[in-house]
C-alpha cells in the first residue's frame, strides 16, 4: 500500500513557524518600548499639570503619520532614544491620522514633528531640528532643559 502523502509539508510548516516567532518577538518588542502615546484626553494632563511625571526635563513629543516614509524611519531610532533616555525625559508620540485636532493644535502641518516641552514651563516649545539621531536629541533636550542641573 501507498503512504499518503502529508497536507502540509515541513518546509512550510518551518516556515509558518518562522513567522510566528519573528511576530511574537515585534510583539514583545513594542510592549517592552517605552515611548508614551498621548491622546487628545491625556495631552494636557500629562504635559501641562504634570510636566515631571517621571522624567525631570519635560516631554519631547513626536508628531506623526503611521503611514509616512519619514516617520516609519525615525521610528526605530525615536524608541532606542526612549528606552535610553527616559529617566532623563518624557518621550511620547502623538497619532496625527487619529488626533487631528490635537496636531492642528500646535500647527504640524509636515511628519514627523518633534516639539520639546520644557518641564518649568511647557508653554516655551522648542522645535527640533537636526539630524534625526540619538545623539542629537539628548543634545537638544540638554540645551533647551530649563532645569539643565538634572539632564
Amino acid at each position: 500500500p501507498k503512504t499518503p502523502k502529508p497536507l502540509i509539508s515541513l518546509s512550510l510548516i518551518i516556515n509558518l513557524n518562522k513567522i510566528m516567532f519573528k511576530t511574537a518577538l515585534l510583539a514583545a518588542c513594542a510592549f517592552a518600548g517605552s515611548v508614551q502615546v498621548l491622546t487628545d484626553e491625556n495631552f494636557t494632563q500629562k504635559v501641562f499639570e504634570d510636566p515631571h511625571s517621571e522624567a525631570e526635563a519635560g516631554w519631547f513629543v513626536k508628531f506623526f503619520a503611521p503611514w509616512c516614509p519619514h516617520c516609519k524611519k525615525i521610528a526605530p531610532i525615536w524608541e532606542e532614544f526612549s528606552i535610553k533616555y527616559s529617566d532623563m525625559v518624557n518621550v511620547a508620540e502623538v497619532n496625527c491620522s487619529i488626533y487631528e485636532d490635537l496636531c492642528a493644535e500646535y500647527n504640524v502641518r509636515s511628519w514627523p514633528m518633534l516639539l520639546f516641552f520644557p518641564a518649568e514651563n511647557p508653554n516655551n516649545i522648542q522645535k527640533f531640528h537636526g539630524d534625526r539621531k540619538v545623539n542629537q536629541f539628548v543634545k537638544f533636550v540638554e540645551q533647551h532643559s530649563d532645569n539643565r542641573a538634572n539632564v
